[in-house]
């Protein structure tokens, strides 16, 4: 793996977890070109490749960055909100029961379930808008996109989600990525967004809570080893501590 100093964190990761999938020769590249119109991960020889956009709240990541510094310390409910309040003033509830944390929440009180549509929605018109505009011409076969969202809860229903909102945008533009890919902290969900013939959302009130699909394999879920990947991005790139808020 060939990787360039424009090479983000969630690229790398993503590229670690689709490579036994999609990368098995090891003759890929992680890291963008604009100058050669290439997207974030793509085969030396250019003829696929992937871009990667990162769809989550900021609460996401420090949520995640706090839960992991909680169970590393034994959820000691002083060192944790000590180290949380320092980091992440005003941001964080804990409670206390015998000296533990018995409850960790955000001070931005409760989220509809499909409260991250708006974001997949801008993310996805962005990626489009490049892919439209020529960004990744330089690739001279299929073009994915990536959606990484590590730190939501909502696995497969997150990716119904933005297999909906991506149905519907791409109604707009002449070109359009060839597969999607999600990826959860337990899973990668592979989007065929062709093999969808209708998608229908249910609402309970003015919220999304599931959807009535008529497909034929239009997702595939591949569960992986989060650990896994992070330490080996750790023990070889040498990721400092704070990635943990990444991660």
């Amino acid at each position: 793996m060939n990787i360039l100093k424009t090479a983000k964190q969630e690229e790398l990761f993503c590229a670690f977890a689709l490579k036994p999938y999609l990368f098995q020769d090891d003759e890929y590249t992680v890291g963008d070109l604009e100058n050669e119109k290439l997207p974030d991960i793509y085969r030396n020889d250019k003829s696929y490749g992937i871009e990667v956009v990162r769809c989550e709240a900021d609460s996401d990541f420090k949520q995640g960055g706090v839960c992991k510094y909680a169970y590393q310390n034994d959820y000691d409910y002083q060192k944790v909100k000590t180290w949380c309040e320092k980091r992440f003033p005003s941001m964080y509830n804990i409670s206390e029961i015998d000296g533990k944390i018995g409850l960790l929440y955000g001070t931005g009180g409760a989220h509809k379930v499909d409260w991250m549509k708006e974001n997949y929605e801008e993310q996805i018109i962005k990626k489009l808008n490049k892919l439209n505009n020529g960004n990744y011409s330089g690739i001279t076969e299929d073009i994915g996109l990536c959606i990484s969202i590590i730190h939501r809860h909502k696995d497969e229903y997150d990716a119904k989600l933005i297999l909906f909102v991506y149905i519907n945008i791409i109604k707009r533009y002449d070109k359009y990525f060839d597969k999607v890919y999600v990826i959860t902290a337990s899973s990668i969900f592979v989007l065929n967004p062709d093999n969808v013939k209708k998608i229908t959302p249910i609402y309970n009130g003015d919220c999304i809570v599931d959807f009535e699909i008529i497909e034929k394999d239009y997702i595939k879920e591949i569960r992986y080893d989060y650990t896994n990947i992070i330490d080996r991005l750790r023990k070889n790139y040498d990721l400092n501590n704070d990635s943990i808020d990444l991660f």
